[in-house]
């Protein structure tokens, strides 16, 4: 019979604000909440105590070359607790894991800074765009939109549409219903404007459809995200630089 090496990736996270909420060295495992073991080729585990996370998945599979991807999957996992805290105690706690890897292995950190997108293609340097956004409430949305796609892997894909959406709304007329004919020539005039490829477009699309009408994801690769991000990113530059410039 072979043996299957079991690979165990422990993750450590902190929740934040401190103190906002109350959790006293909980253990939950995902065999005990209904359903949920399905999604899982393996056990999970999960410990908080104050601010403290530490999340630990035992499995036959190997994640080793794409530990962001299992991040991304596990943290979802977490916010599923804390959401339930949250709930609770009505308020908004935020979670992020941000070191782990294969125990057998080393450890790996998670930064939050992207990456594989450079700061040398932003349009504006940060004080400028300061000043540039201050009478624009739209551009504002657009920006936090992408922020909040960092912080939310799992719904990289619904805030990044919502990023795009929102230049799109940039090239409807004040006066004009977007609708029919009139929200139609807005992405044409954006694509046209922008240089943007339609198929960029509808690749971020699909990530969104679901969510967009309050479904749920099976969640997210880390080439996946990484594409979707790369996308928003470029739009949102381009869009910068042609608001700045006019």
């Amino acid at each position: 019979m072979e043996n299957i090496r079991t690979n165990i990736y422990q993750f450590i996270g902190i929740i934040f604000p401190p103190d906002i909420l109350d959790i006293n060295d909980l253990n939950v495992t995902a065999e005990e909440m209904r359903g949920i073991k399905n999604q899982f080729s393996g056990k999970l585990s999960f410990m908080a105590s104050g601010n403290n996370v530490i999340v630990t998945f035992e499995t036959g599979n190997n994640f080793d070359d794409d530990l962001e991807t299992l991040k991304n999957t596990l943290e979802n996992f977490c916010y599923s607790i804390i959401d339930v805290y949250n709930y609770y105690h009505s308020t908004s706690a935020e979670l992020i894991l941000c070191s782990g890897g294969n125990t057998k292995i080393s450890e790996f950190t998670f930064p939050r800074k992207l990456r594989f997108l450079k700061e040398s293609d932003r349009s504006l340097a940060p004080k400028e765009l300061i000043l540039l956004i201050g009478g624009k409430p739209l551009l504002r949305r657009i920006i936090r939109n992408l922020s909040q796609a960092v912080r939310a892997p799992e719904d990289a894909g619904f805030y990044s549409y919502l990023t795009i959406e929102g230049v799109r709304q940039s090239y409807v007329k004040e006066g004009e219903k977007d609708e029919g004919s009139v929200k139609n020539k807005s992405w044409e005039d954006m694509r046209k404007t922008l240089s943007i490829e339609k198929s960029d477009i509808d690749y971020v699309k699909k990530f969104a459809d679901v969510q967009r009408h309050g479904g749920t994801t099976n969640g997210i690769k880390g080439e996946e995200l990484q594409k979707i991000l790369t996308i928003a990113w470029s739009i949102v530059d381009k869009y910068i630089l042609y608001v700045s410039e006019s």
